[in-house]
């Protein structure tokens, strides 16, 4: 059946790239974005830690204030003082036996496979985390201190590494340099907000329930995430431009 025409394809195309355009556009986004950042973080792990210690019994601080400062990036970067739960030895096995049954109830049911797979992982870490606390949790090498600050600190270098990966992803494509600042710093936002919501809750939890959450909580919710996250920016703003070229293809005629 004869076409009456026959549209552009998307194949093998090249994306026009203009070196100077690049390098202005990523110094008036990037370098401001992590100067922000890296002026920002103090105050704002001052406040998070702040407001977790208006919420925790004055037994559990370790010093009068409850806050510690460390020295992070010429900077300070501040956490709980505050001494978690470790879990008995009758809730650790409670855990592993949800983490077993839990997988054995998805294993049977009709669902998507790679929330199957995100549910297996979730349990194979609780299932490590508990055995771990029944067998020898004299052995736990880290406390509340020590997660929180590698938590901080690794949400602090994300931040600042936001603005880099999405600035070089994004700054290429053809579309307007205001959509490609409001996504890069709408990115942004929303992963520090997104990060101090979960420095708070992930403290709180090791607080009032215990350590053996410290595993899962920082490798099934922790930094991996974020880079969910940043992903999904890209990729539904990169949706958008496609959209966008698409409707703006040249149109090729049959020659005969």
């Amino acid at each position: 059946m004869k076409k009456n025409q026959i549209y552009y394809h998307r194949s093998h195309r090249k994306l026009t790239f203009f070196w100077k355009r690049f390098t202005v556009e990523f110094l008036l986004l990037v370098p401001p974005s992590c100067l922000f950042v890296f002026f920002l973080f103090p105050v704002l792990t001052y406040k998070a830690t702040s407001f977790i210690i208006r919420f925790i019994p004055p037994e559990n601080a370790v010093s009068t204030l409850g806050i510690t400062a460390k020295p992070f990036l010429f900077s300070e970067v501040y956490g709980p003082d505050l001494i978690g739960k470790y879990p008995s030895p009758l809730f650790s096995l409670f855990v592993f036996l949800a983490a077993i049954l839990i997988v054995f109830i998805v294993s049977k049911m009709k669902i998507p496979k790679p929330i199957a797979m995100w549910v297996y992982f979730i349990c194979l870490v609780h299932l490590v985390s508990s055995l771990f606390f029944i067998f020898l949790p004299s052995r736990f090498p880290y406390n509340l201190q020590q997660f929180s600050e590698l938590f901080i600190k690794t949400e602090i270098i994300i931040w600042i590494f936001i603005p880099v990966v999405l600035g070089v992803s994004l700054l290429p494509l053809p579309s307007s340099i205001i959509s490609k600042f409001i996504a890069v710093i709408l990115a942004l936002i929303y992963a520090i907000v997104f990060g101090l919501v979960r420095y708070v809750l992930f403290v709180y939890i090791l607080l009032k329930f215990s350590y053996i959450f410290t595993a899962p909580l920082f490798f099934c919710f922790g930094p991996f995430i974020d880079f969910i996250s940043i992903v999904g920016v890209y990729a539904f703003y990169l949706s958008l431009i496609s959209r966008k070229i698409n409707q703006d293809l040249r149109i090729w005629s049959w020659s005969y």
